[in-house]
């Protein structure tokens, strides 16, 4: 809108809302609702899965952010949103396109979703970015540890699908901002160690999952 670009009213009343929305609930929209996501869950296979170590998610999170710049720039130069006519999703679900190039889009978006979970969401999707950046702000809601609960395993990084939850060196570190608020990694932990807080310095957006006890006692011999 900004951008002179025109949109209806009621698509702009509705991102504005999944703001406060995330803020006191998380990306509820993107871990419970939002169908663009269920299509590629519903297409994943799980098996011979890639870009799932920490490395990949700072990566992927650069490439989201260059492609928000690509985008914005794209609106304020030529006044109109290209990206709605090439739309795989658009393509998918009105089983047409104008071109040929959402066609391939559409390919290159089913394939892609057979091997890697949610790739559009976790390399192009600007909601998803822009909601993630919410839980930044002082007083969202964010998933943290239980004082003492944590036992140090891996069964939350291994349930969680869109691994906003890699593990490294056996130890898992939890990124707020691409968490998608599905509760898998809760759901997963038999320390019933993780729930729902809001972002303080006791519980900051990046939480590193470690064994406390063993920790101090670690600490304790040295």
């Amino acid at each position: 809108a900004g951008a002179g670009v025109e949109i209806s009213w009621q698509s702009l009343v509705w991102f504005l809302a999944l703001l406060p929305i995330t803020y006191f609930f998380g990306k509820v929209w993107c871990g419970w609702i939002c169908h663009l996501g269920a299509l590629q869950e519903f297409l994943f296979m799980g098996k011979f899965e890639i870009l799932k170590n920490k490395k990949s998610q700072d990566v992927l999170r650069i490439v989201r952010i260059v492609v928000l710049a690509i985008l914005v720039i794209q609106l304020l130069v030529t006044k109109t949103n290209i990206f709605v006519h090439y739309d795989p999703f658009k393509v998918a679900y009105n089983l047409f396109s104008a071109s040929t190039l959402g066609y391939v889009l559409l390919g290159v978006l089913l394939v892609s979703s057979l091997f890697i979970n949610r790739p559009f969401c976790r390399t192009v999707c600007p909601i998803g970015l822009i909601l993630g950046w919410v839980s930044l702000i002082p007083g969202a809601a964010v998933i943290g540890v239980k004082k003492g609960k944590c036992a140090g395993c891996n069964q939350c990084s291994n349930a969680c699908k869109i691994h906003a939850i890699t593990r490294e060196n056996k130890v898992s570190r939890l990124v707020n901002q691409d968490c998608i608020a599905c509760g898998e990694c809760m759901d997963s932990c038999k320390q019933h160690g993780l729930k729902f807080y809001t972002l303080s310095n006791n519980h900051p957006n990046n939480i590193t999952l470690r064994n406390e006890k063993k920790q101090a006692a670690a600490t304790s011999a040295s």
